[in-house]
């Protein structure tokens, strides 16, 4: 496996599957040159990701849908978003990581998708997947704590 979960990777040819709260399929507008997504799931012959944006809607911030990431130099800056309203997949394939999610940042991040998709919106395709969320969620923690014996 040429990456890991918490990869981020470089996604192109995304097709939004609804906008701003209206289910209608949409382009990506960087279609061609690729949005920045976290692999969360690899599983059914597919690879799982969220996108990363740079931008958010207000309201939708305090539904929990947009997770803020803060810059590392300052951690009052936010410079991006995880947004949990869409999973997109793919086929298992070859993607270059960019970058890669420490393990306590991903279980944070993983819970908080878990809780959006249950409660405000659910992608069809997060069904496929809760089970091995929970799974990761549960050895995140559990390697947590071992850390934390140490």
């Amino acid at each position: 496996m040429p990456f890991d979960i918490g990869s981020i990777v470089v996604l192109k040819k995304i097709i939004f599957k609804k906008t701003h709260m209206r289910y209608k399929r949409t382009i990506d507008h960087a279609y061609k040159r690729g949005r920045p997504a976290i692999v969360i799931c690899e599983a059914n012959d597919k690879i799982y990701h969220i996108l990363l944006t740079h931008s958010c809607y207000e309201d939708e911030y305090k539904d929990g849908r947009y997770y803020p990431i803060v810059d590392s130099k300052n951690d009052e800056i936010e410079n991006s978003y995880i947004d949990f309203s869409e999973i997109h997949s793919r086929p298992i394939c070859y993607e270059q990581e960019c970058e890669y999610i420490n393990d306590e940042d991903l279980h944070d991040i993983l819970v908080a998708f878990c809780t959006y998709q249950e409660s405000v919106f659910e992608d069809d395709e997060y069904e496929e997947i809760r089970p091995y969320l929970y799974s990761l969620i549960k050895d995140l923690e559990k390697n947590k704590e071992l850390c934390l014996k140490k």
